[in-house]
Parts: C-alpha cells; structure tokens; sequence
C-alpha cells in the first residue's frame, strides 16, 4: 500500500473517531472496491469503543446495515439509531436510490 493510501486511511480513523464522539454528525467515505474502506470505519469505531469510549461515559455502538433495504426499512433503522453514542454505518446501500418505496 501506498504512503498516501495509508495517509488516507489515517485520516478516515481520525473523521471516524470524530462521528464516535459526535464532534462530526456525518460522513461519507466513497472509494473503489476492496481498498478497506468498510474495515477501516469498522476497526475504527471497535478502537474508538473499547479504548475512549469508557472514559467520556456515553454507551456508544455501532451496527453495519449493508445490501438491499427499503426506503422505509431504512428509515425505520434510522430511527431506531437515533439515540446518543448510537451510530449507524450503512455500506454499499446504492440500491435504496433505486427503489421507489
């Protein structure tokens, strides 16, 4: 891998941690296939939790959501996620563009 891949993908870490302690509400990684983008946000987030997460007092979690969802499914898992510390990584989840309901 490259240096600035790997610089890259520090930064991803740093952003993700950012969204883990709700500094940052958002973020969207896009990428080609297979670079590490989903294992880069997941171990992130698994650091985040079990190292700092402690400390600040907040039970922050995550859950990944990837593949075919309804608008409506995901609107009901955005719900469902909308308490503090609790974050929502949604992969590969273009089909949710194309559905009509």
């Amino acid at each position: 891998m490259s240096n600035s891949m790997i610089t890259k993908f520090d930064v991803i870490e740093r952003i993700v941690q950012e969204v883990a302690c709700g500094n940052c509400p958002s973020l969207i990684i896009s990428g080609p296939a297979g670079v590490g983008k989903t294992f880069t946000v997941v171990k992130s987030l698994s650091q985040y939790i079990s190292d700092i997460a402690p400390l600040t007092g907040i039970d922050v979690h995550f859950s990944v959501l990837s593949g075919t969802i309804t608008p409506i499914n995901l609107f009901k898992k955005l719900y469902a996620c909308r308490e503090e510390g609790s974050i929502l990584v949604l992969v590969d989840m273009d089909s949710v563009l194309s559905n009509e309901v």
